[in-house]
């Protein structure tokens, strides 16, 4: 029988090699796209939510407001009929999995105050949003918006105390490449990004904002340049992956943290908004709305990893989030103990001279 020859050989090794490079060059250009073990992971099944608190400042009225921002990230049961959290006796065939993020935000604008929550609905399958809600109200009025997605339809309802946008509904367009900007905040972290990523993206500016006219995509440039050292609000210093969107309004920077859960660490917008975390723990939030429980609040006074004398640590008897039928006994089971330390870090930031509004840009 004739032996192939040396050349064969040489090429048929190398037409293996070619494969495999192919592969594993398809295995890193997936690490650029949305994670979904992040989302399945076993940690969200814990009946806790992270909680995370951010010492922040935001512009408004061309002035710079100190505040602290909570935000939640919860697994949740969720309708996907009606788009809502499922109660347990739901029918389970129109039950799916989600990954809840809230955004609370309280500030100060001289005689009156903001109040802000942003509520995101993730499918933990790929991270896309099914639904967001604002509720905005300070002391010129409500606001109150809704997006939905259901198969191809995306659809914004919006309803604000402006004269010409009080009451109206947006047909969108959303993609695999379109994010809202406002659910960049856990959505980055659920990304697999290698160094050096660059990646474009269509991207729905923030809503955050009592105003409601017809959203328009702007196009962005997401880069991962590489890793940074941040100084988180209690002084200390950490590693993390710098990911920068490039927008028409300048460059927004997030730090997010190189190991799971990927929290993130702070962020910069380019008008001179920032946050940076300030402790993170995972507790049972719905349960703990009895007089001293307050506590909670507090920032750890432990290092990562240690419990904290000032709040003991709750224990869960249900992972059913926003039981409120009566009082709970806490007694019984852990939480996850506080990571961060407290502390400010938010440097002074000058205020740029302008004309005072009457109502939010």
């Amino acid at each position: 029988m004739k032996q192939p020859s040396t050349r064969a050989l040489t090429l048929g090794a190398a037409a293996i090699i070619l494969v495999m490079l192919i592969f594993f060059a398809a295995q890193c250009r997936a690490k650029v796209d949305v994670g979904t073990r992040w989302a399945v992971d076993p940690l969200w099944d814990d009946g806790q939510a992270e909680i995370s608190a951010y010492q922040a400042v935001v512009m408004r009225y061309g002035r710079p407001r100190e505040y602290t921002e909570y935000q939640i990230v919860v697994k949740e049961p969720f309708s996907k009929r009606l788009l809502v959290k499922a109660d347990p006796d739901h029918d389970p065939e129109d039950i799916m999995t989600v990954l809840k993020l809230n955004r609370v935000l309280n500030y100060q604008t001289g005689i009156y105050a903001y109040h802000q929550m942003l509520s995101f609905f993730f499918d933990v399958e790929n991270m896309q949003p099914l639904k967001w809600t604002l509720a905005h109200f300070e002391w010129c009025g409500n606001t109150f918006k809704m997006f939905t997605r259901r198969e191809r339809q995306a659809r914004l309802e919006t309803h604000t105390y402006w004269d010409g946008d009080a009451d109206q509904v947006f047909d969108l367009e959303f993609d695999s490449d379109t994010v809202f900007y406002d659910q960049l905040m856990v959505w980055l972290r659920a990304q697999q990004f290698e160094l050096g990523t660059s990646r474009t993206l269509q991207v729905y500016p923030t809503e955050l904002s009592s105003r409601g006219p017809r959203p328009s995509q702007v196009q962005a440039i997401l880069t991962v340049p590489g890793l940074e050292e941040i100084r988180l609000a209690d002084g200390s210093r950490r590693n993390a992956l710098l990911v920068q969107i490039g927008m028409t309004d300048g460059l927004h920077r997030f730090w997010i943290e190189p190991e799971f859960p990927r929290r993130l660490l702070g962020w910069e917008t380019p008008d001179g908004g920032r946050g940076r975390l300030q402790w993170s723990k995972r507790l049972p939030y719905w349960k703990l709305n009895q007089p001293g429980d307050e506590s909670y609040l507090d920032p750890p006074a432990a290092g990562p990893g240690e419990s904290s004398s000032a709040a003991p640590e709750p224990e869960i008897e249900s992972s059913v989030e926003g039981d409120e039928t009566g009082v709970e006994d806490l007694s019984g089971v852990k939480a996850s103990l506080p990571v961060e330390q407290p502390g400010p870090d938010i440097p002074e930031v000058s205020e740029p001279a302008g004309p005072v509004e009457l109502d939010e840009p």
